[in-house]
């Protein structure tokens, strides 16, 4: 008789696994789609706010608005000392791998950091803006920009915790909703009433402050119980060099978003960095995709890379990525087709502006399909190379800003910003590929190569308290 050969689970084994990797990828298609819906819908509430603030301020006014919300922006993100990002790579180092006191530990220390450091920028920035002579803002108007300030800086932080310790729905939902639907009434009774940066300002403080107030309840209503019963550690001095190097990260990656409106207003007139202010935020549809699919991936980048699961974190970037695709390649023919009637909408003033947009549309094209190799490079350990990257595309841009904003105007700046931002964008997803062995770009959805295994001197460094 022939010997029938032993059973074996191979097969089954390796079915189970397939259909692992389709639900991976199902879940990962469907996050990446709602967490996109939600910065749509963040979006389009926000270029309401701004379209209502454009109609009933002069051209000037709607200027100083502009120049003002980034440089308030800007501040917002140094203030909050890269403790959000600090929060994103400590909750899934430690979390993940049973180290709750050090879990624990981090999120207590960052939080403490980021309240006094909150408190005392809003406090330096009303006093800037009532003593300075240059200045000379109303103690009104200096009150609400410094709330509004603080709320900013509790926001940035609170939403990055709620994202990483419970998930990317309660945390983007107060993030980007929450505070523009307090906000929009108040810019729609301007149509008839008149807008100026007091009530603007108030109003957005108070709405940052319900969404951050939102966050917290609900965190500490659903704080994880075996971290919330662990014992309290502290790495301070470990926490405050990887924290440095975010930091950094951060403020680079936000001076290259706010310098050109500011240099802009600076440099020639208000009305004009008003102009490409809202240029930028129509083109800023792509970065929206961009910054989704950042919010999606950083939930799942720590967790996926600390526990050696690659073919899992690539196969997320695959599906967001192919979201991205669909999403932007026709609103890009939109962009460049109606740029000038889009413009025209905010008032007669700004319809000139349609090849400012559309320099700006193809730099934040080509950079929403290099894909979010920031979030993968700052949860890894490779925040030091982001910085030193961010620091030297933000030097060639000040300068070529500062040559062609006197002489072109808007669409020298635009110009400058489309012209280094995209290389910029695309040499990050191939070091991201060469350094982690995931590919984070729009290419990963057409070469279906497997991710090589998690180098070993980037996994967990679990310090003894």
């Amino acid at each position: 008789m022939t010997a029938v050969p032993p059973r074996t689970d191979a097969a089954p084994g390796r079915w189970r696994r397939l259909l692992a990797e389709q639900i991976g990828k199902r879940r990962a298609a469907v996050g990446s789609l709602a967490a996109l819906s939600l910065k749509v819908a963040g979006t389009v509430l926000m270029m309401g706010i701004f379209f209502l603030a454009a109609r009933s301020m002069s051209p000037m006014g709607f200027g100083h608005l502009a120049v003002s919300f980034n440089a308030l922006s800007f501040l917002a993100v140094v203030a909050v000392l890269g403790q959000d990002l600090l929060m994103v790579r400590c909750w899934g180092e430690y979390a993940t791998t049973g180290a709750h006191g050090l879990a624990l530990g981090a999120y207590r220390f960052s939080g403490s950091v980021v309240v006094v450091s909150a408190l005392g920028f809003a406090a330096l920035t009303f006093a800037v803006a009532v003593l300075n002579p240059f200045l000379r803002v109303p103690p009104g108007e200096a009150a609400a920009a410094a709330a509004f300030l603080a709320m900013q800086v509790l926001l940035l932080f609170t939403a990055q915790t709620t994202r990483v310790i419970l998930n990317f729905l309660v945390s983007e939902t107060n993030r980007e909703l929450t505070w523009r639907l307090v906000v929009l009434p108040v810019v729609f009774a301007g149509l008839w009433l008149g807008l100026d940066l007091t009530a603007f300002y108030a109003a957005a403080a108070a709405g940052l402050a319900l969404a951050v107030a939102i966050q917290l309840a609900v965190v500490r209503r659903r704080f994880p119980a075996a971290v919330g019963a662990a014992e309290s550690a502290v790495l301070p001095r470990q926490w405050a060099s990887r924290a440095g190097g975010m930091w950094v990260s951060a403020i680079l990656e936000a001076a290259q978003q706010y310098a050109e409106v500011l240099m802009l207003g600076l440099l020639v007139s208000p009305d004009v960095a008003g102009l490409y202010f809202l240029a930028a935020r129509i083109a800023g549809i792509f970065g929206m995709v961009g910054s989704g699919l950042h919010g999606y991936t950083s939930s799942h980048a720590a967790n996926l890379f600390f526990t050696g699961q690659m073919t899992a974190l690539q196969n997320v970037f695959r599906s967001v990525m192919a979201v991205a695709a669909l999403i932007t390649v026709p609103l890009l023919a939109v962009v460049l087709l109606g740029g000038g009637h889009i413009l025209a909408v905010f008032g007669p003033h700004y319809s000139g502006g349609a090849p400012v947009l559309a320099a700006l549309a193809l730099g934040s094209f080509a950079a929403a399909l290099a894909g979010p190799a920031n979030s993968l490079l700052l949860v890894t350990g490779h925040e030091r190379l982001y910085s030193r990257v961010l620091f030297v595309a933000l030097l060639v841009r000040v300068a070529l800003i500062a040559w062609a904003a006197p002489r072109f105007g808007a669409l020298g700046v635009a110009a400058a910003w489309a012209g280094v931002n995209g290389p910029v964008a695309i040499g990050l997803a191939i070091a991201t590929r060469h350094l982690t062995g995931i590919d984070p770009s729009v290419l990963c959805t057409v070469m279906k190569r497997e991710p090589r295994r998690r180098p070993q001197d980037t996994g967990p460094r679990l310090a003894a308290p």
